[in-house]
């Protein structure tokens, strides 16, 4: 077994003594965990937030002007969803279904932050970024953001359930 191996090994057993069932949200699947590890100890602090930054304003201008396709090209696909327990089951969204459904999610309380009131005056007031980035993911409300090498930050996960079809 080689190093690259071992340290995957040790990551996902610590993952998951320190955080349980609650770790997958963020790697949306263990087996992904190799895949990131290399990019996961160097892709974090000032540079990472400040770059965060810079998508988040992209992201939230593309959310208030309602911009579909510019909010599409900030995502990865598909993108996955569950509710707020560890043990709802994760729904996986296409870029048709996603469409419907994260304009519902904007609608939606935010379940964070009582005065914002819904997840669309969440983002909209969310002007200054104070969250740290933790294994290339950031969370803002009851979004989940993902760093991929290549591509940048991209829109991965949401807390929220959406309507069935």
């Amino acid at each position: 077994m080689n190093r690259r191996m071992l340290k995957c090994i040790a990551i996902i057993i610590i993952a998951s003594l320190i955080f349980g069932k609650s770790y997958a949200y963020g790697l949306h699947s263990v087996s992904n965990v190799c895949d990131v590890e290399s990019s996961i100890i160097k892709y974090q602090g000032d540079r990472a937030l400040d770059e965060f930054r810079t998508y988040w304003t992209l992201f939230r201008k593309a959310v208030i002007e309602k911009d579909t396709s510019t909010i599409i090209a900030l995502a990865t696909f598909p993108i996955q969803t569950r509710g707020t327990f560890d043990s709802d089951p994760i729904i996986k969204l296409n870029k048709g279904r996603f469409k419907k459904t994260f304009f519902s999610f904007l609608e939606s309380f935010n379940g964070i932050d009582l005065e914002a009131g819904t997840n669309y005056d969440f983002i909209k007031n969310k002007k200054v970024i104070s969250e740290r980035v933790v294994n290339n993911r950031i969370r803002i409300g009851d979004m989940v953001f993902l760093y991929i090498k290549n591509e940048g930050w991209r829109l991965s996960f949401l807390y929220f359930v959406p309507a069935k079809r």
